[in-house]
């Protein structure tokens, strides 16, 4: 079985997840869209055949992340983190 990690934001995370990222237009207006959102592409890697693994962002270890790896705070960029996680 492949596995996969996907990133995780917690409700009382996100309006400062938000404010830190640099692909704010990109994203989900809101928590509710964007935990749906979460919810059905975890659901669909599952039935492709992937486990999956939730891996809870820690907002001040991606912005350190970041500012050591001068990147701005984008999809790949919390992709690569993530994966690192």
């Amino acid at each position: 079985m492949r596995k996969i990690k996907i990133g995780y934001y917690n409700r009382e995370d996100w309006d400062r997840f938000i404010n830190i990222i640099d692909d704010k237009e990109t994203m989900h207006s809101n928590w509710e869209d964007w935990n749906q959102s979460f919810n059905k592409l975890k659901t669909e890697l599952t039935k492709a055949g992937f486990k999956v693994a939730k891996v809870v962002v820690d907002l001040e270890k991606l912005i350190e992340y970041c500012k050591v790896n001068r990147l701005k705070n984008t999809g790949a960029t919390r992709s690569q983190f993530i994966q690192k996680s």
